[in-house]
């Protein structure tokens, strides 16, 4: 006897707003895509005696794939975002060092302290 083939699962569509989402709230909706996706595939198998077929077993795992794939890009981004901020603070910070230094010659040539205590 031959089964019918799965129902197709219906894609919902992404929230308002998903270009402007942060990388970790489409990752949040995904997971939760996700999970509704195994929820529905595993309550189809249970009417019909707890048996997976092929498609679902392959849909399955291609989510589960592409979860993966996405939580991996979104780790990646958010820490070149933190060497960035790191990056970002030890270049401002070598910046406020030559003023201060700037400031402390120019104090000195002007005839004033040339204190670099007084500047920072």
């Amino acid at each position: 006897m031959e089964k019918a083939p799965a129902a197709p699962v219906a894609l919902a569509d992404p929230p308002d707003g998903w270009e402007d989402m942060a990388p970790e709230q489409r990752l949040e909706w995904l997971n939760g895509f996700v999970a509704r996706q195994v929820a529905q595939i595993a309550a189809s198998a249970e009417g019909e005696g707890g048996a997976l077929d092929k498609s679902r077993i392959d849909a399955l795992a291609a989510m589960l794939r592409m979860l993966e794939k996405s939580e991996t890009f979104t780790r990646d981004r958010t820490e070149i975002r933190v060497q960035d901020d790191a990056e970002l603070a030890e270049k401002l910070r070598l910046i406020d060092e030559r003023i201060v230094e700037l400031a402390a010659a120019l104090a000195g040539r002007m005839g004033g302290a040339a204190d670099r205590s007084a500047l920072g």
